[in-house]
C-alpha cells in the first residue's frame, strides 16, 4: 500500500512496474497500491507512465522479439495438433496469450479497458491480425 506522501511520479513508476511484471488488471494493481481504480487508470494513461512502460520493455526488445517468434511457432503447432500429440497445447496457448499481453503493453493498452471491465487474457484475432499487431508495435519482421 502506498503512503500518502508518495509523489505522483513514484506512484506512476510503481504502477508501470506492476503492470509489466504481474499482468494483473488495473483494478487489482490499484488495490495493491492503495489508490482508486480511477487514479490507477488516469496514471496508466498518462504519457509519463507510458514512457516508463516503454522503457521497462525496451530493455527486453530482443527477448520480446524471440518470444513473438516462439508464440507464432506455438500457433503454427496448434493448427496441426492432433489429439494424441504429447505436446501440452493448453500451455502453448497460455504462452501465446501472455505474448499478446506484452504486445498490448507495448501498444499502450492495459489488461482492462477504460470501461472498468477486465479484458480476457487472450488474443481474439487471426494469426494475420497478431502479425499486424506485432509489426505495428515493433516495426519489425517476425521472420528471423
Amino acid at each position: 500500500m502506498l503512503k500518502k506522501t508518495m509523489t505522483k511520479t513514484t506512484r506512476r513508476k510503481m504502477l508501470a512496474a506492476k503492470v509489466v511484471s504481474t499482468g494483473k488488471p488495473l483494478s487489482k494493481i490499484a488495490e495493491d497500491l492503495g489508490v482508486s481504480r480511477a487514479t490507477a487508470s488516469s496514471d496508466f494513461n498518462a504519457p509519463e507512465t507510458k514512457g516508463y512502460i516503454r522503457a521497462l520493455l525496451a530493455k527486453h526488445d530482443m527477448r520480446i522479439d524471440a518470444m513473438v517468434t516462439k508464440a507464432l511457432d506455438a500457433i503454427d503447432g496448434g493448427l496441426v495438433a492432433m489429439k494424441d500429440d504429447r505436446e501440452d497445447h493448453a500451455a502453448r496457448l497460455r504462452s501465446v496469450q501472455e505474448a499478446a499481453r506484452v504486445l498490448e503493453l507495448r501498444e499502450g493498452k492495459s489488461k482492462d479497458d477504460a470501461k472498468d471491465v477486465a479484458k480476457p487474457l487472450r488474443f481474439d484475432g487471426t494469426l494475420e491480425e497478431l502479425l499486424q499487431l506485432y509489426k505495428r508495435t515493433t516495426g519489425g519482421d517476425y521472420r528471423h
